[in-house]
C-alpha cells in the first residue's frame, strides 16, 4: 500500500512538472500597524518557490512557498517584537490587457497563510501556542513573456499590491497590519531548459548551459 502510495505521489508530481512551470521571485516591502497606538512599523521580506500552471496566459495559478527572511513580517506591538510567518500562498493572476512583444498587464490576487508566531524581546521571541496569521495581497503585474519559441511557459514578472494581514496571539490578541508589497519572479519551464541543455544548442542563450 505504501508502495502504492509513494507511485502516485510521483506520478502526480512528474505529472506537474510536465504540465505546468515553476516559479522563483522576491519581495519586500514595510508592515505598517493598524488600531495599536503603541505600534511600531517593521519589514517583510522573502524570496518564494513554487509551481504555476498559465493557462493560455489568460489565467494563471501558483502555489509558492514561502522562505521568509527573519522569519516572518516583523513589527513591535505593546512593546513586545511579533514575527508573523506567512509561509504558504495561492495566488490567481488574471489578464487584463496584452500589449505587444509578448506584455500582458494583470489583475492579481493571493492568499496567505500560517502559525506559529513569535512574540518576545528583538532576539529572543518565542513561538506562542494557539497562534495563527492569514492575508490577501491584491495588486497588478506586468509579465514580460519569454515563451514566444515555444519553450514553455518563461517569463520575467513585476508586481506591486498591499496585503492585509492578520495575526491571533494568546497574549497581545488580534492585530492587523498592512504590507506595500513589490515582487519579481522567474516562471520557467523545467523540460524546456533540459531540452536546451542537451538536444538543441540553438535555444535562447539564457536557457542554455555556460560552455567552458
Amino acid at each position: 500500500m505504501n508502495a502504492m502510495r509513494a507511485s502516485t505521489l510521483g506520478t502526480m508530481i512528474c505529472g506537474s512538472l510536465l504540465t505546468s512551470g515553476c516559479y522563483w521571485g522576491f519581495g519586500a516591502g514595510p508592515t505598517l500597524v493598524s488600531g495599536r497606538s503603541s505600534a511600531k512599523s517593521g519589514a517583510n521580506s522573502m524570496t518564494e518557490v513554487g509551481f504555476v500552471f498559465d493557462y493560455k496566459r489568460v489565467v494563471r495559478v501558483a502555489y509558492a512557498g514561502s522562505l521568509q527572511f527573519h522569519h516572518g513580517a516583523l513589527f513591535t506591538v505593546d512593546g513586545q517584537h511579533v514575527v508573523v510567518p506567512l509561509p504558504n500562498s495561492v495566488q490567481v493572476e488574471v489578464t487584463a490587457h496584452r500589449f505587444p512583444e509578448e506584455v500582458y498587464l494583470r489583475g492579481m490576487a493571493r492568499a496567505y497563510w500560517g502559525s506559529g508566531i513569535r512574540v518576545g524581546p528583538s532576539g529572543h521571541e518565542a513561538v506562542q501556542g494557539d497562534s495563527h496569521g492569514y492575508g490577501g495581497l491584491f495588486g497588478a503585474t506586468v509579465l514580460f513573456a519569454g515563451d514566444d519559441q515555444g519553450l514553455g511557459p518563461t517569463g520575467l514578472s513585476i508586481s506591486t499590491g498591499l496585503l492585509v494581514a492578520s495575526a491571533q496571539t494568546p497574549t497581545l490578541g488580534h492585530m492587523t497590519y498592512f504590507a506595500p508589497m513589490l515582487l519579481v519572479g522567474y516562471d520557467f519551464f523545467p523540460p524546456s531548459i533540459l531540452y536546451c541543455w542537451f538536444v538543441d544548442e540553438k535555444c535562447p542563450h539564457h536557457l542554455t548551459p555556460v560552455k567552458n
